[in-house]
C-alpha cells in the first residue's frame, strides 16, 4: 500500500508497555519516512521531533496558570519540516551569478557559471583546509 497520508494511528486493544528500544523502532522508521519524503522534495528537510503523552488542549489557549491537560494514555510523535538552511542535508540553492575577472562566477561557491547555463546547485561557500603532505613536484 502506497498512500499519501499525514497521520498514523494506532489502537491497542487493551494497555501495553513500550520500552524505549521499541520507541528508538518507531523513531526509526519515522525518519525513514521523513529521508524518502527529502529524496522527493529538494531544499526541505522533515525530522521525528518530538514523542510524548498527547496533548488535549492547545497551550496558547489556556491562561498562565491553567494547567496544560494531556493524555498519558496515548503515545504520540512528531514530525516537523521546514526549508533546509545552507549547510544542511538536502540544501539546494541558486547560484549568484557575478562578473570577476572577466567570467561569470557564483558569489557562494566560486564555480564558473556553464556556457549552457546547466550548473549543478550551489553548494554553498566553499571549506578551505590546509594542504596536507608534500607539495606536488612540478616541471619547471
Amino acid at each position: 500500500m502506497t498512500s499519501k497520508i499525514v497521520s498514523i494511528e494506532i489502537y491497542f486493544p487493551c494497555e501495553v508497555e513500550v520500552s524505549n528500544k521499541q520507541m528508538r523502532g518507531i523513531d526509526t522508521v519515522l525518519a525513514s519516512i521523513c529521508a524518502d519524503w527529502e529524496a522527493k522534495h529538494p531544499g526541505r528537510i522533515m525530522w521525528p521531533f518530538g514523542c510524548g503523552a498527547k496533548m488535549l488542549a492547545n497551550p496558547l489557549a489556556l491562561s498562565d496558570d491553567e494547567p496544560i491537560p494531556f493524555d498519558e494514555s496515548v503515545l504520540q510523535f512528531e514530525v516537523a519540516e521546514r526549508e533546509a538552511y545552507a549547510g544542511e542535508r538536502n540544501f539546494v540553492a541558486a547560484h549568484e551569478w557575478h562578473e570577476r575577472f572577466g567570467l561569470t562566477c557564483c558569489r557562494v561557491c566560486g564555480i564558473v557559471q556553464r556556457a549552457d547555463g546547466k550548473n549543478k546547485p550551489c553548494k554553498g561557500p566553499m571549506k578551505l583546509r590546509p594542504l596536507e603532505g608534500p607539495l606536488p613536484e612540478t616541471d619547471s
